[in-house]
């Protein structure tokens, strides 16, 4: 997703590189532009939809962990194990759910 928003970001450096003479290359020009602005404007909200629902499944696993870790403490026992881990590009983690 990111990547493609980089691509329309691309294209509309170059359409505005262009040297548009007459009218009907300016409108077309123009008529370009808003189209890739609209390309842009509609990933950019699937991406942050994306990120929140993402981070919604994160927070309900986070509550339905804990969850678990209460009714198993009712009960004497006691989970181990089981976290959910991100690891990132450089290998660096990060605990998402103990």
């Amino acid at each position: 997703m990111k990547r493609t928003i980089e691509i329309v970001m691309s294209l509309m450096r170059d359409l505005d590189s262009l040297s548009l003479t007459g009218t009907r290359d300016w409108e077309t020009g123009i008529n370009m532009a808003k189209k890739l602005i609209a390309v842009k404007h509609d990933l950019e909200e699937e991406e942050k939809q994306n990120k929140k629902a993402y981070d919604e499944a994160i927070e309900e696993a986070k509550k339905k962990r804990e969850q678990m870790k209460k009714e198993a403490a009712e009960r004497g026992e006691e989970i181990v194990g089981g976290e959910t881990v991100r690891v990132y590009e450089d290998g660096t983690q990060e605990v998402i759910i103990p």
